[in-house]
């Protein structure tokens, strides 16, 4: 299990709108040692991803949003909406017709993370909203939604700060670059300390230890990794090396994937000339060609991994070979570089098909640390400012970079120069939660 140091000091309660797979829900109660007070999400809608963090979470009162919001106070609300809105991981910019979740700060959904602060800032009033998602939010591309965020909790009594961090700093082998932005009801804001973890890389994490027997992870094929035409040809160019001495020698320091090996040593034409199955090797010959021209690859080959991988997503996680065995990872194993307990992966019994749910998540450790710095801060052990104004008197977003190569969690007030209008928020809320 990725160990959180519990809170020796002041209890606090927790409750959680939109939990998905259940980062945050897990991650707090870990870090606060006591359990939800409730957890609530639209069912109609999320009820396959949050059923998994609810079936760990039995015996927490569970409200459905479309007919009994949550109203009772607790001093923290999480919430994990849908961060396709502000993912670069999504490619759609919602100029097809076909397209019904684009990319973009007004991308429908947006509204989760929006309605959730609403409610959170009108209803519940806790001390303290943190909201994870995609980093666009902390960037020039995500700057509209943020205001209209900071709007909202400058209308309602509370600031906002914005940070950004990535998930290898918080104890696990995982690139997985995010944003939370918090709502801190009154008019400062606290200066929160930088977290910097080490991390147990990923080829002892997964190979030293034993986990619960579980589903596999790759939803394409139930063929070992050894059965993988590319992997085969790469294991020939390494005669004599066990499977751990090729992935410490390929991806010693970063994930990669059968193909980039392939494109980085110029081995189209070997690949070519010896891979007989007709579908890989008309694979190759189109990534020869896309890569040829500066074009990208739709890589869905084996990933390659040692000291860390990527973030977990859909084209990473299915794909990934386990450091050691000819298999691909297993839920459980997968959940653990989420930094879930060990018990998580048995007691939820995800199936192969519903694996992506895993990904569309926050690691429960990065979640966890967050919550002990707002704890720390609203136990008075940080310092508390009040923020910058803009021209019109209102505060002004505080952003801070957890992943800065210099002035670590910098507090930085200036904007991105964008100057936004915002409609009366029931034209962007659900009516159910517009208040009168």
């Amino acid at each position: 299990m990725i160990h959180i140091e519990s809170l020796s000091f002041m209890k606090y309660t927790h409750g959680h709108i939109l939990p998905l797979v259940g980062g945050s829900v897990v991650g707090t109660t870990m870090a606060l040692q006591t359990q939800p007070s409730w957890i609530a999400s639209w069912k109609n809608i999320f009820e396959t991803n949050d059923s998994y963090c609810l079936k760990y979470m039995d015996g927490v009162p569970y409200y459905d949003f479309d007919e009994n919001p949550p109203m009772d106070y607790v001093d923290i609300v999480t919430s994990l909406p849908p961060c396709a809105g502000l993912s670069l991981a999504n490619q759609s910019n919602g100029k097809s017709e076909k397209s019904s979740n684009h990319r973009g700060c007004s991308a429908p959904s947006n509204v989760h993370m929006f309605n959730a602060a609403l409610h959170s800032v009108t209803q519940i009033k806790p001390k303290v909203l943190m909201v994870e998602n995609a980093p666009g939010l902390f960037t020039k591309m995500g700057e509209e939604f943020a205001e209209r965020l900071n709007a909202l909790a400058n209308e309602h009594g509370y600031t906002m700060s914005l940070v950004k961090t990535s998930s290898i700093r918080h104890g696990v082998p995982q690139e997985r670059t995010r944003s939370f932005f918090f709502l801190w009801k009154g008019n400062k804001v606290p200066i929160l300390e930088p977290i910097q973890r080490e991390y147990v890389p990923y080829h002892e994490l997964i190979g030293g230890r034993k986990f619960a027997k579980t589903a596999h992870v790759n939803i394409d094929t139930d063929l070992p990794p050894s059965a993988n035409p590319l992997w085969q040809f790469l294991r020939t160019k390494f005669e004599g090396y066990e499977q751990h001495e090729i992935l410490e020698e390929l991806a010693g320091d970063r994930m990669t994937s059968t193909i980039e090996i392939i494109n980085q040593n110029n081995w189209f034409d070997d690949a070519i000339e010896a891979i007989r199955d007709p579908k890989f090797n008309k694979f190759v010959r189109h990534a020869k060609m896309k890569y040829s021209t500066n074009s990208c690859v739709m890589d869905k080959t084996i990933k390659l991994a040692w000291d860390q991988t990527r973030s977990l997503m859909w084209k990473t996680l299915p794909y990934l070979l386990h450091p050691y065995e000819d298999r691909w990872l297993m839920v459980s194993e997968a959940f653990t570089l989420m930094g879930f307990p060990d018990d998580f992966a048995e007691k939820a019994n995800m199936p192969t098909k519903d694996i992506n749910i895993i990904c569309q998540n926050v690691p429960a450790c990065t979640a966890g640390d967050w919550i002990r710095e707002s704890v720390a801060a609203l136990d008075g052990n940080r310092q508390w400012v009040e923020p910058e104004k803009k021209d019109d008197g209102t505060y002004r977003i505080l952003r801070q970079n957890n992943i800065a190569k210099t002035n670590v969690m910098k507090p930085q007030w200036e904007t991105y120069g964008g100057t936004y209008s915002f409609g009366p928020i029931t034209q962007f809320a659900t009516p159910s939660l517009v208040t009168a």
